[in-house]
């Protein structure tokens, strides 16, 4: 049909004819928007509603993006792959990927997916496969098993699952590992735990090796204190009171209270000043009351009367 006719049609009824929609789906992945619509003879806002309408692929490059489509991506992001998103809102892969990249939305690999593979977790959180189906398993990661024939077999999470389990576990893992918006946008719990481990040695997550196992068991023996250890490791004070334990070597530390001090501790506390006693077992007063506390020892309130005499 002649495009002047088409046009002159336009003019009298805003309902679109068959001609006008299969003169749409041809020239839709072959022309920019304003072409379309100076052949068509109709507004290029025109074009754009009327192909979402009819599910009509427009040449990604030219739709313009709305801020409800801005707002949808940022939800899709992460939740499944680009060549999901992009058939979700009628565009191409392409034109996904450069809004994405405009939007500061972050990278998209596998892990974009519904269910992550141990392989993916492994890259993902840079952590080794021992750890995620030994350690993380027995606190709660709810790992599957699928089935790829007879004889053969892997280890899948489920995104929603992942999620749960890091937002549980918050020291199994350092956020700095994890690329910013790769499991979609992040959550108040996850920017939280990013500002926290910001201030972190990056040792602190990492496992003990060897040498330093043996580096803690002589500075203890030579009379190194737990803080000194942990300062020279660059370890949690907790971290290197556990592996003491494990090596047996809890009573070498003044970390740890000995069964003298402890029973000096009941004898006196309620006679001797706190001060006093401090001094004398070389702990801080505080290490005293809370001992104390343990123990269930209290403190003896003198009455009026008494503090009178």
């Amino acid at each position: 049909m002649d495009n002047k006719i088409i046009k002159e049609k336009n003019r009298k009824s805003k309902f679109w004819t068959k001609e006008e929609i299969e003169l749409l789906k041809n020239l839709a992945p072959k022309y920019k928007i304003s072409k379309i619509a100076k052949v068509i003879g109709r507004t290029q806002k025109a074009i754009i509603s009327k192909s979402k309408r009819m599910n009509i692929q427009l040449k990604g490059d030219f739709v313009k993006w709305t801020k409800q489509d801005e707002d949808k991506l940022r939800e899709f992001w992460g939740s499944a792959s680009i060549e999901i998103i992009a058939a979700k809102m009628n565009r191409t892969t392409g034109a996904i990927k450069s809004k994405a990249y405009k939007m500061k939305l972050g990278p998209m690999h596998d892990y974009a997916l519904d269910v992550l593979s141990l392989r993916n977790l492994e890259k993902l959180l840079k952590v080794n496969r021992d750890k995620i189906v030994n350690k993380w398993q027995s606190l709660g990661l709810n790992l599957q098993k699928r089935n790829v024939t007879n004889k053969t077999w892997y280890y899948y999470v489920t995104h929603e699952d992942l999620l749960i389990f890091l937002k549980n576990n918050p020291s199994e893992w350092d956020s700095r590992n994890l690329e910013i918006n790769i499991l979609g946008i992040e959550q108040e719990w996850l920017i939280e735990k990013r500002k926290e481990d910001s201030t972190k040695s990056k040792q602190e997550y990492k496992p003990w090796t060897t040498m330093q196992l043996k580096r803690a068991k002589t500075m203890i023996l030579a009379g190194y204190s737990i803080e000194e250890v942990a300062i020279n490791l660059d370890k949690k004070k907790g971290s290197v009171a556990k592996r003491l334990r494990e090596l047996g070597l809890a009573g070498k530390s003044s970390f740890y209270w000995q069964d003298d001090e402890i029973e000096f501790l009941k004898e006196n506390y309620k006679s001797i000043p706190i001060e006093e006693i401090s001094k004398f077992l070389k702990r801080s007063p505080k290490s005293i009351m809370n001992m104390a506390s343990r123990l269930g020892i209290k403190k003896r309130v003198l009455s009026k009367k008494q503090i009178i005499e």
